[in-house]
């Protein structure tokens, strides 16, 4: 696992346990459903935290003869999962607002859970810079998954912030009637927010556990790299074929060809090589030459 990788894993462990311990402390301390959602979210993101240190050394590991394609696939495993357990809080959570909602609301101590919201949204917005900067740097799945959620727990506090401190400004005013409603009207708002993204995050990664074609601008940047290695001009026809399994970009090209010497293969794909791993860190790749085109699509079943 790169240090860079480590050191950002180990810091979101202890971030996400700061976070949710703050979390359901004030949850008690102020009665807010609202901040207890957000521990709750700092929480499930603190076990899988846990896990993606796991994984993240894991699938750095080399393939062996009981993982022949090594264990790449256990980083969209644990996203998925991830995913799926933050979709099934948030819808959770909506459910729970709307009936508190018709229950009459919840009273809360709003000036205590304002300050609470304003702090955790400065330290969520950090986090997610952080994150976001590393897993630019490092190309890795988990920490980028990471920065997400930080984003989004950024967006949970800043909206708890605002709502609590308008009621607080309110109920200054004298204007107390309401106040009850507005835990469950933020719970419900966060719960909104929240759905898309572990659902993107679901989508995303379902895909690549079943080997779907990923996203069209990586398949784009790759026929770009592989035109400028290896131009239609010389290398008319082709097959490619191109998946993503978390980090882990595998790419393979069948050229049609009828002639060419091994040496001149293996200049073709040195140049590749040189090409794609500089855009990418963590690539798999394989490139056949054939004169029959047949085989180029038995590769993958077609024939």
């Amino acid at each position: 696992m790169p240090q860079t990788e480590k050191r950002a894993l180990k810091l979101n462990i202890a971030a996400n346990g700061l976070f949710a311990a703050g979390g359901f402390g004030f949850a008690l301390s102020t009665r807010s459903e609202a901040i207890l959602v957000d521990g709750i979210y700092s929480l499930i993101t603190l076990a899988f935290a846990v896990v993606s240190w796991r994984v993240a050394d894991l699938v750095m590991r080399p393939d062996n003869e009981r993982y022949p394609f090594g264990y790449v696939l256990y980083e969209p495993i644990v996203n998925l999962f991830k995913g799926l357990l933050l979709f099934i809080v948030a819808v959770y959570a909506f459910f729970s607002s709307i009936s508190a909602l018709m229950s009459g609301g919840t009273p809360i101590h709003t000036e205590l859970a304002f300050f609470y919201a304003l702090a955790a949204t400065a330290g969520c917005a950090s986090m997610g810079v952080y994150f976001r900067r590393v897993a630019k740097q490092t190309g890795s799945a988990l920490v980028e998954t990471d920065a997400r959620n930080w984003l989004i727990d950024t967006a949970l506090s800043a909206s708890v912030a605002f709502a609590f401190g308008l009621s607080w400004l309110l109920s200054l005013g004298g204007h107390t009637h309401y106040l009850n409603y507005v835990d469950p009207i933020v719970v419900t708002f966060l719960a909104v927010l929240i759905l898309p993204v572990p659902a993107r995050i679901i989508r995303d990664n379902w895909s690549q556990i079943v080997a779907r074609s990923p996203a069209d601008e990586l398949v784009a940047e790759i026929e770009a790299l592989l035109e400028q290695t290896a131009p239609a001009s010389r290398w008319p026809e082709r097959e490619v074929r191109i998946q993503q399994y978390g980090r882990l970009v595998s790419v393979h090209v069948y050229f049609i060809v009828a002639e060419g010497t091994v040496q001149e293969f293996d200049r073709c794909r040195a140049e590749i090589d040189r090409a794609l791993k500089e855009h990418f860190p963590f690539v798999a790749m394989d490139i056949s030459f054939v004169t029959d085109i047949h085989w180029a699509r038995r590769a993958s079943g077609d024939e």
